[in-house]
């Protein structure tokens, strides 16, 4: 369901040729794809919804940290 909607979401803003939220929609959707990767070989896959859910509260998490991180270096 996630995962759909996410393709569905890059082809639209392709069309209304919005860079920055199809590179955004994009990353998002290299990152789905490592973790499927990643999951080849594992004995047990989690729910796809429940695992693209857990890439995008990763991708936050270091998105959070790297602005705390230049908050503390005094930059912007």
């Amino acid at each position: 369901m996630l995962r759909e909607k996410i393709q569905s979401e890059t082809v639209t803003s392709m069309k209304a040729k919005d860079k920055e939220r199809t590179a955004a929609l994009r990353l998002i959707g290299a990152k789905i794809k490592d973790r499927d990767i990643e999951l080849r070989t594992a004995d047990s896959k989690p729910d796809d919804d429940a695992m693209v859910t857990d890439v995008l509260m990763k991708m936050a998490k270091q998105r959070r940290e790297s602005i705390e991180m230049y908050e503390d270096g005094g930059r912007t």
